[in-house]
């Protein structure tokens, strides 16, 4: 992150894009970290230096990546759940469907 206007409105919307417990709980965690009260906004952004936006930043896609993960996930699941599979599975010999 270079820290340029683009970047700082990009992080900015990334993070309202999140709902309000993730909006707190990253603002928590950020506040324990830098150890002051962190406000992730157009306007404050700019009061931070760069190595607290790289991790406010590294904060917020970590949160993001860890949600899309569980998205991906749960459609993975779903999905092999409602997959009709064999109920047998022989490799190298026939199955012969009368004898069981």
């Amino acid at each position: 992150m270079k820290g340029s206007k683009d970047d700082l409105e990009n992080l900015v919307l990334q993070f309202e894009s999140l709902n309000e417990d993730l909006k707190k709980q990253i603002t928590s965690s950020l506040s324990k970290l830098l150890g002051k009260q962190v406000i992730i906004s157009k306007m404050d952004i700019t009061l931070y230096n760069l190595s607290e936006i790289e991790l406010i930043a590294n904060t917020i896609n970590g949160y993001i990546l860890t949600i899309k993960t569980l998205d991906i996930r749960s459609e993975l699941l779903e999905s092999y759940n409602n997959t009709d599979l064999p109920q047998k599975t022989c490799f190298g010999k026939r199955l012969d469907h009368n004898r069981e």
